[in-house]
């Protein structure tokens, strides 16, 4: 693009030439936004970028008069049209250059502070949003639209806290927007407080009953709520219109194995790899069925495939070493514990599992080290006292062994008990403790229950052991 004049002239150009320069830059200035209009965003950048380039050069022409120089309010508007055909194009770092040079030409215009905030969020800078978001509401405190993207990014970093006082401000202006009931139902899930989550999914779906995503936020917090049979049936309405989401599959899976149907948790389970092979949960849930139902062997393929995708899940480890305890391969669940300690130090499971392995293994000192570790992370877990109980009690150390046994069975009274699947170890361990006790009728009722716990979960060996251990108690 020539300029109407050589701006390496010694001689400045004539007031015709200069106002020429200002009708081309408004002349393709006004062409992109008509572009912008019909969204042919590719044609409109470029008419942008024309009219930036004619700007720049006259603006750097030093015998050009500064009447008929492009000002920087002038260039800014160029900058942040060129800023939305970016956007629109999806070439997000462009955008956010485009938007930092128009706020450069004119940094007190609050509405490209908005424009790149929405950019900044698309390239998940969410700080950048959050602070642009704050300069426009610091000056105009009723901007919805920064509110709303603050919101947005404050979700996104996880300060469901903060999130909770834009989104009731923008309830009480906005009471009839379904989206603002939503999130912030999102954002009480994440705060645990399920009851006030689940009461706003229902205001959002009393106010837009055909958006299906609500069936599924509701579903799950009647889910946390214990309300399987409604969680279940949103899940179903949700699959019914969009039987594409894994999450939602997976979602289902979980309610199916809480009712003790495992294979319809399997089938769930495996619907959702099959739309999507990546996603670590269905692998993982999907084992933890096929271990209820005792097929080891699949459950292990899983548990490794889960592992294969995400080294870092915990909780795959500790599953894949109960199922070598459940084999008799000692060495590999200690190989396998110890890399679930190695990532989360405070993991109770495996200081558990380590103390029954130690246990087992005859080495007492170090059960009890591992048993005590697990009780200070976890102290409502009363497999963890009746074990280290039962240890105290055959080193001769009675009053250690009835103060575990006391306090493990003043949590069960008060119903206070970690509500997690009781297994064959759990049994065990409280079996031994009543039979210490003298307790021989409820003895025999809870080892009997671990006999039927190593039957389901395929581990004869122990079945075997608490099998002759039954034997050896007074007959009831």
């Amino acid at each position: 693009m020539q300029l109407p004049f050589d701006p390496s002239a010694s001689n400045p150009p004539n007031a015709e030439a200069a106002i020429a320069v200002e009708r081309l830059v408004r002349s393709h200035y006004e062409a992109a936004q008509n572009l912008m209009k019909n969204r042919e965003y590719a044609q409109a950048q470029a008419a942008y970028l024309f009219a930036i380039d004619i700007a720049v050069r006259s603006r750097s022409t030093e015998n050009l008069p500064p009447q008929f120089i492009v000002t920087s309010t002038e260039l800014a508007k160029v900058y942040i049209g060129l800023a939305g055909a970016n956007y629109h194009l999806k070439d997000y770092p462009a955008a956010l250059v485009a938007c930092n040079l128009a706020i450069e030409c004119a940094p007190d215009l609050h509405e490209y502070y908005h424009q790149r905030a929405a950019v900044a969020y698309c390239l998940q800078d969410y700080s950048l949003t959050l602070a642009d978001c704050r300069q426009i509401l610091d000056n105009s405190p009723e901007h919805s639209e920064a509110r709303w993207l603050a919101t947005m990014s404050l979700i996104k970093v996880k300060d469901f806290a903060s999130a909770l006082t834009m989104l009731d401000r923008h309830i009480e202006n906005n009471p009839q927007d379904s989206a603002g009931y939503y999130y912030r139902g999102i954002c009480y899930d994440r705060l645990k407080k399920y009851t006030l989550a689940l009461a706003d999914f229902e205001h959002a779906l009393v106010l837009k009953p055909e958006e299906i995503i609500l069936y599924h936020a509701r579903g799950r917090a009647h889910q946390q709520l214990g309300n399987l049979q409604q969680a279940s049936d949103d899940y179903d309405l949700f699959l019914q219109s969009n039987p594409w989401q894994p999450k939602v599959y997976d979602d289902r899976a979980e309610i199916h194995r809480l009712r003790g149907k495992y294979q319809k948790a399997i089938d769930d389970c495996t619907k959702a790899i099959s739309i999507d092979s990546q996603s670590i949960s269905p692998y993982f849930r999907r084992g933890i069925s096929y271990a209820e139902l005792g097929n080891l062997t699949r459950a292990l393929a899983d548990y490794e495939r889960t592992i294969e995708i995400n080294p870092r899940y915990v909780k795959a480890y500790v599953e894949l070493a109960w199922i070598y305890f459940r084999q008799g391969n000692y060495e590999s669940v200690v190989s396998s514990l110890q890399s679930a300690q190695s990532i989360d130090n405070n993991c109770f499971e495996a200081s558990y599992l380590l103390g029954v392995i130690y246990d087992r293994s005859r080495l007492k000192h170090h059960a009890i080290d591992n048993f005590t570790n697990a009780i200070e992370l976890s102290p409502l877990y009363i497999s963890t006292l009746y074990h280290r109980g039962v240890i105290y009690y055959e080193q001769g150390k009675i009053s250690q062994a009835i103060e575990d046994f006391d306090r493990a069975k003043s949590i069960q009274d008060c119903g206070l008990e970690q509500r997690i699947e009781r297994d064959e170890t759990s049994f065990y361990a409280e079996g031994m403790a009543l039979y210490y006790t003298e307790r021989f009728d409820l003895a025999h009722t809870i080892l009997n229950l671990g006999i039927l716990a190593a039957k389901r979960y395929n581990n004869p060996n122990f079945r075997k052991e608490l099998m002759q251990l039954l034997k050896k108690l007074p007959p009831v």
